[in-house]
Formats: C-alpha cells, structure tokens, sequence
C-alpha cells in the first residue's frame, strides 16, 4: 500500500559489510557467496521499487492535474488582486469637517429597491462638486462612507451605508444594503430619505 504523499522505498542491504562479517566468521567463500545473495537482493529491491514509484505517479497523475488546473484560476486571481492593489497606493489623509465634506458631494439617481420582508436596498451615483485641496496644494477627493436614513410615516423604518469606491466619491456607483430597524420598511408606502454623514474625510486624488 501506498503511503499518503510518498511512494514505499525498500533500502537495499551493503553487500560488502555482509560479506566482510562472514568472511570473519566463516572464511572467503561464505563471504563470496553471501556477497552474491544480497547483491541479488538489492536488484530485486530496485525492481520493486521501480514499480512501485511507477505506480505511486500514476495513483497522484490525475489529482496533480486537477491541482494545476486549479492553480491556474488561483495565479489568474492572485493577479488580478495584485492589479488592484497596485492601484490602492498610500495616499494622504486629512480629516475635515464631515458636514462640510457632504455638502461638496451631489448624489444622483437614488434608487430605493424593497424586499418582501421589510428590507431594501439603496442605489445611487455620486460627484464631487468642486476641486478639492489638501495640506494646501495637493488634489484630493473625498472618501468614506454616508448613511441613508428611510423614512415612512414620518418614522425611521431603516438605515443603508453607502461605501465610497477606491477613487472615492467623484463619479462614483453606490449601493448599501439595509441595516432595519424595528419597524420595516413597506414597498407600496411613499417614503423619504435623508442622507449624513457617517465617517468622511479628504483623501490624496
């Protein structure tokens, strides 16, 4: 049987030691003949062994193969990871006002998609309304995140995250999910939001 891993090796015997102690023991022809014994020996091990280890890369053949298969979509992924970190640089930071930060960004096509059960989904594009500066020269846009607050009845019925994307919020596609609240949200009751800020700052453009 094969072990798991690593094909079975028998280790050949040293002919010359074996005939030494019998030539110690019982002169030069026991030593010669038992020279040759183990000689003989050791070819039929290296058969066995050579069978074996064909038959070790044949039993892993087909498994090595799904693996290279799947090593291929796995380095495709990696790259395509590595492509995309490649574009996330250190950037500067500067924390500023968050309401200020919010009044520069226009939000555009919201969309508000309901659930059966209560909970929606918020769609929306954004822009930066003006260049933006930091540490006095450098272009910069804004990042974070904004919360949307969904109201019917004049009650809070659930809140969504909108997370801006790696380039932040200036011509950015937005989606945030619904955190509920008790209440939920109806999808035939007329509704309103108001969007806050939930953690923005400047960011290096």
């Amino acid at each position: 049987m094969l072990a798991a891993g690593v094909s079975f090796q028998e280790k050949e015997h040293d002919w010359a030691i074996a005939g030494g102690i019998a030539n110690g023991l019982a002169g030069g022809a026991a030593a010669i003949s038992t020279a040759m014994e183990i000689q003989q020996k050791n070819a039929e091990i290296r058969a066995r062994n050579e069978a074996n280890q064909k038959a070790y890369i044949n039993s892993i053949m087909p498994a090595h193969m799904r693996l290279t298969g799947k090593q291929v979509d796995i380095e495709k992924d990696l790259k395509e990871l590595e492509n995309k970190l490649e574009k996330i640089k250190i950037k500067l930071v500067e924390n500023s006002n968050e309401q200020e930060l919010l009044n520069m960004i226009t939000f555009k096509n919201i969309n508000v998609n309901f659930s059966d059960t209560g909970a929606f989904t918020v769609n929306a594009s954004s822009t930066v309304r003006k260049p933006i500066t930091m540490y006095e020269n450098t272009n910069a846009t804004i990042d974070g995140t904004v919360q949307v607050d969904l109201f019917q009845d004049g009650q809070s019925v659930g809140k969504a995250v909108l997370v801006a994307p790696i380039n932040g919020f200036n011509n950015a596609s937005l989606q945030g999910i619904c955190l509920a609240n008790n209440n939920t949200a109806q999808k035939d009751k007329p509704y309103k939001i108001k969007i806050k800020p939930y953690h923005l700052w400047k960011v290096e453009a």
